[in-house]
């Protein structure tokens, strides 16, 4: 006799005990609901019963997104055998633990080859798939992007979140370098954000009149920062510029002294 057993439940006799996923995101939800109501459920919930209550083991967001979508019912997969805590325990964190991601520039490639095989435009393939504009904008610009930049996001290298501010650089060689100085990790994503923003500023907004900012920190200590037309983001690129760069001497045990004296060479 088989252990488990497909059956369409009354969404009345389906309860959730807690779940291993304590924080529900309802972006998520209202995702899943649309791709729902555009192609219905593609795997049914898993259930095991509790009296005349099926508790869900696995599914939770699914069975929420379709009880919102106005579903009476759904399918559920039910569990003939006795569960233990850990039994259940083990099935969700399987569940939820095991499942990969597209990486990000598969998903974009994918979106835009349903794009073209169904003639949707984009605002129409974000309602079939679930995302909203925003998110189709972000997907596929990372298309545009150089081929070896794409493979390096694909990879893990550069997160999905920094390829879309790189998608802004338009100077092919500017986009390779800090491209480069992400992957390296020279670079954070948001000292990245700050020197796109301080290339892409119109020359009327570039800069506050100040050449030179100074912060006191706690101890008595002070950094400053030398600069035409220096203002808030200016100021966070150079400092990001140089944790990046300090990073990469450390692990190689540079005194302070020499490092300085091999920025000032390189820059000259």
């Amino acid at each position: 006799m088989s252990a488990e057993q497909i059956q369409e439940i009354p969404m009345e006799r389906i309860g959730t005990d807690p779940q291993v996923r304590k924080r529900i995101d309802e972006r998520v939800i209202k995702a899943i609901m649309l791709t729902i109501a555009s192609v219905g459920v593609l795997a049914a919930i898993r259930v095991r019963r509790l009296g005349d209550k099926y508790i869900i083991v696995d599914g939770e967001q699914r069975y929420r997104a379709a009880k919102q979508a106005g579903w009476k019912a759904m399918p559920c997969i039910v569990e003939l055998a006795d569960l233990g805590r850990a039994d259940i325990l083990a099935k969700q964190l399987i569940a939820n633990c095991q499942r990969a991601d597209l990486n990000p520039i598969d998903k974009a490639q994918g979106i835009k080859d349903f794009m073209e095989a169904s003639g949707l435009n984009a605002t129409d393939t974000g309602n079939r798939l679930g995302f909203s504009n925003a998110d189709m904008t972000r997907h596929l610009k990372l298309l545009s992007l150089p081929l070896d930049i794409q493979g390096k996001i694909a990879a893990g290298e550069i997160p999905a979140s920094a390829g879309h501010e790189l998608a802004r650089i338009e100077d092919p060689g500017k986009q390779a370098d800090l491209a480069a100085q992400v992957a390296s990790g020279a670079l954070t994503r948001d000292g990245l954000s700050a020197t796109v923003k301080s290339a892409n500023r119109p020359p009327s907004q570039t800069g506050s009149g100040l050449k030179r900012a100074t912060a006191t920190l706690s101890g008595g200590r002070t950094v400053t920062v030398v600069a035409e037309g220096l203002d808030l983001e200016l100021f966070l690129e150079c400092l990001t510029s140089l944790v990046g760069e300090t990073r990469k001497v450390r692990a190689r045990g540079v005194e302070l002294s020499t490092f300085l004296k091999m920025l000032k060479d390189q820059n000259q």
